[in-house]
């Protein structure tokens, strides 16, 4: 019976345009940092920053000073796979911010655009 709920459940994740099962659970933090910078500059800085060799689509939702930055690798041709990531951005306090950074579709950890998302990070919570 079990079996047949999880299954059920992955059909409906499908139907709704999930393209894995893993795409219903939530993805793993690769990292978590908190920035003594406002949520807007901080945001921003991540998505001019991360456009320059990344495609972005920014998922704002100014009330509640949250965020969703979607990273995806750029691609060659229509074989090549696409990794996704994502930034978390959420204020905590009038003067803090956190960015958690997560693995969203990947066949492999990417340790260089890992890395280079935390300097970017870092860089946009010392000068935003």
């Amino acid at each position: 019976m079990k079996s047949v709920i999880l299954i059920a459940a992955a059909i409906a994740a499908l139907a709704a345009g999930c393209t894995t099962v893993d795409d219903v659970r939530d993805p793993p933090v690769l990292w978590r940092a908190t920035y003594p910078v406002e949520f807007d500059a901080l945001t921003d800085c991540l998505v001019r920053r991360m456009s320059q060799d990344y495609d972005v689509a920014p998922q704002i939702d100014p009330r509640e000073r949250r965020g969703i930055l979607t990273v995806t690798t750029r691609t060659i041709g229509a074989s090549d796979f696409v990794e996704r990531f994502d930034f978390v951005v959420k204020q905590t306090s009038n003067a803090n911010t956190e960015v958690s950074f997560r693995r969203v579709a990947a066949v492999f950890k990417n340790a260089n655009l890992i890395s280079k998302a935390r300097a970017i990070a870092d860089r946009c919570g010392r000068s935003a």
